[in-house]
């Protein structure tokens, strides 16, 4: 006489999962030199825990230039838990689109039940520090308006920069046109500084005689 009876055994094995919704940049959009904090949540969706569970972030360029941010190793994520790493990504020197790349167990050294959920990315662009001059039509102006021969007048013109970062010392050149399209370079000061997001403005003689 014989009897049977299946039974399932259940593997014991931790599965760690991050997503995009489990990655926290702290901002998508900042200047070069600031710093980005990246926090991650690394969640154990497996049924037993995970020790020494090693964690890296990666900034790679629009160029395909992958450098490393930092590595981490977390003691223990239990079963069913989660942790919480955090890297500081030094944005000096920087400009343009990174992806942030953050891969746990990058060298596949914990046996789980999946290992395509190892990974997660984010996209921040790092804008650059520098001046952005801008002029217009509506930036001129003349006094008198219609001068007369022989009379001074005093051309004023408004400099904007757009950009992110002040500049000194900055050179205006202002060109006199006849009529017969001969031109007359003016004598123009430097102007001192124009702040980041503000105006600097420079006043030249023009004198009408002849």
């Amino acid at each position: 006489n014989s009897a049977s009876l299946p039974i399932t055994i259940l593997l014991q094995k931790p599965d760690l999962a991050i997503g995009s919704s489990d990655l926290n940049v702290s901002s998508q959009s900042l200047k070069s030199g600031v710093s980005a904090r990246i926090t991650l949540t690394v969640k154990n969706i497996g049924n037993s825990d995970a020790a020494n569970v090693p964690v890296s972030c990666y900034a790679v360029s629009s160029t395909n230039v992958t450098s490393l941010i930092g590595s981490q190793t977390v003691p223990l994520i239990a079963s069913n838990g989660s942790a919480v790493v955090v890297f500081d990504f030094d944005t000096t020197g920087k400009n343009g689109v990174y992806s942030i790349l953050l891969k746990v167990d990058p060298d596949n050294l914990i046996e789980e039940f999946l290992k395509i959920n190892n990974q997660a990315s984010a996209t921040i662009t790092i804008i650059p520090l520098k001046p952005d001059f801008s002029i217009t039509s509506g930036d001129i102006s003349i006094s008198p308006a219609s001068p007369k021969s022989g009379e001074i007048a005093k051309i004023t013109v408004t400099v904007k920069n757009i950009g992110t970062t002040d500049a000194a010392n900055v050179p205006v050149q202002v060109t006199a046109v006849s009529p017969e399209n001969i031109q007359t370079q003016l004598v123009t000061p430097l102007i001192p500084l124009i702040p980041a997001g503000g105006t600097g403005t420079v006043t030249v003689d023009f004198d009408t005689k002849g």
